[in-house]
């Protein structure tokens, strides 16, 4: 049987990827709306786990050198209480701001394709060497290169913001 219902399906599908992939630009994912939904809490357990290991990360990258407060991490598992208004300086604002989840609905994108990139040419050197990763160390390390993406892109946006700032002279 020639032209089934599979084959009308499957080229349907087909022409509505290239049209879609036409409208986005040039290796640019359209993520919609639960995808998006789904990775802002993918970014949050990421950030949130083991006692906020890669908040406080980003915390200590963006305030080392900077000399206008001490690191302040919540270490240890220490209870979460919100901090003092008296205690957010610009620094806690911006922090929040881009890992809150209208912040990191907006990192989705970015972070992702970076992060595959890495990730890709990472398999792809580890299997040129002759090297394999299991399923659990693959996920493992895709987490890993997601944070360290996370983290460098949001210290990014930072310094940038702090950069203009400085020199509009505010």
């Amino acid at each position: 049987m020639q032209g089934g219902f599979l084959d009308k399906k499957i080229s349907k599908e087909a022409s509505d990827r290239a049209k879609l992939a036409k409208s986005a630009p040039a290796g640019k994912k359209e993520w919609d709306t639960r995808t998006l939904d789904t990775m802002v809490l993918v970014f949050e357990e990421i950030l949130d786990e083991r006692s906020r290991l890669a908040r406080n990360d980003l915390e200590r990258r963006i305030r080392s050198g900077t000399g206008v407060k001490e690191f302040q991490s919540k270490c240890c598992g220490a209870p979460d209480e919100p901090t003092p208004l008296s205690e957010q300086d610009l620094v806690y604002q911006l922090i929040q701001q881009y890992t809150r989840p209208p912040g990191l609905r907006e990192l989705v994108g970015p972070v992702m394709d970076w992060a595959t990139e890495i990730f890709t040419s990472m398999r792809k050197k580890g299997e040129a060497a002759g090297q394999t990763m299991d399923d659990q160390t693959e996920i493992q390390v895709f987490r890993d290169v997601i944070k360290e993406c996370l983290i460098r892109h949001v210290l990014k946006l930072i310094n940038t913001f702090n950069s203009e700032s400085h020199a509009s002279g505010s």
